[in-house]
């Protein structure tokens, strides 16, 4: 709303709210006031995170769902982690992005964001942001991205979309039987012990706020 980056630290010591306070319009102040007393959180995310803690409970795993403001950094030093969604809405992506090369950013001066790819391969894009499909579908971009805790005792993954419906368009392909096939053929995965870090740039599409179509675009394998 403020058409501004928060970075991680202003996000930790809570100094972003110097800039609301700053807001001239009364209105607006008053409105980004409320969202700092509350714990919103979009449909797609709570999609993920009801599907994701289904899936804990099959197969015998405790799964907590944690608001990202009630987070903090030497929570990441231990345990595994699911973070959905992008920098902009969980700022604790920061940590882990100087590793990725696929990265969401704001594209251009206008307010629109996509995914930077920064060291494009042959047929690549340097930049993926949503498009109009002739089909009448919204055609966004996402990624899922596997990277080590900062402690390296665990894992971290990472759904993070351009709009909400690639976010949850990210979540069901990782959650869908196609996902561990798509990982054997790619990195030669046939068990979680030996699956690399990684990251993968998706192509989804999405009608009426649902996504119904994901195409795998390009992946990386992280060191």
């Amino acid at each position: 709303m403020l058409r501004t980056d928060i970075a991680l630290n202003e996000y930790i010591d809570r100094s972003y709210q110097r800039r609301i306070e700053s807001v001239a319009e009364v209105g607006l102040r008053d409105a980004l006031r409320m969202i700092l007393t509350r714990q919103y959180t979009s449909l797609a995310d709570a999609i993920v995170s009801g599907e994701l803690r289904s899936m804990g409970v099959r197969m015998g795993a405790k799964v907590t769902v944690r608001y990202s403001r009630h987070m903090n950094v030497r929570d990441f030093n231990a345990g595994n982690f699911v973070l959905v969604g992008s920098r902009h809405s969980v700022p604790w992506v920061e940590l882990f992005e100087p590793g990725l090369n696929f990265q969401f950013e704001r594209i251009g001066k206008e307010p629109r964001f996509g995914i930077r790819n920064k060291k494009p391969a042959d047929g690549e894009a340097a930049v993926y942001g949503n498009a109009a499909a002739p089909s009448g579908s919204q055609e966004s971009f996402a990624t899922i991205s596997l990277m080590p805790n900062l402690a390296h005792t665990g894992t971290v993954l990472m759904l993070s979309g351009v709009t909400m419906e690639a976010t949850e368009a990210a979540g069901e392909f990782s959650m869908s039987n196609d996902f561990p096939q798509f990982l054997a053929k790619t990195f030669g995965a046939s068990t979680a012990q030996n699956l690399p870090y990684f990251e993968i740039l998706l192509k989804t599409a999405a009608i009426s706020g649902a996504p119904h179509k994901v195409d795998v675009v390009a992946w990386r394998r992280l060191n």
